[in-house]
């Protein structure tokens, strides 16, 4: 995600409700089991347990590599999904 001085207004619209609820309490649990359970899997599963690199730069690639890593591994499920969906 970009940071808000790299949006655009228009996208900035569109994003900041989301980020921002209106009251404390408005994001459903239905969904913020989705953020969890990638963190989860970054700690458990991931490398991001016990980092053992030194510097942000390092740590910080290490945690792009493992989203991505995570991203892949649930590419065939939301491909397949996509496709039950569209029939």
């Amino acid at each position: 995600m970009a940071a808000r001085w790299e949006l655009t207004d228009e996208q900035w619209k569109v994003v900041e409700p989301i980020l921002r609820p209106a009251r404390r309490g408005d994001i459903s649990l239905s969904r913020r089991w989705l953020v969890e359970k990638g963190f989860g899997w970054l700690k458990q599963t991931g490398p991001l347990r016990q980092v053992k690199l030194r510097g942000l730069e390092k740590v910080d690639w290490l945690f792009v590599f493992s989203c991505a890593a995570h991203n892949l591994l649930r590419l065939p499920r939301l491909s397949a999904a996509e496709i039950e969906k569209g029939d």
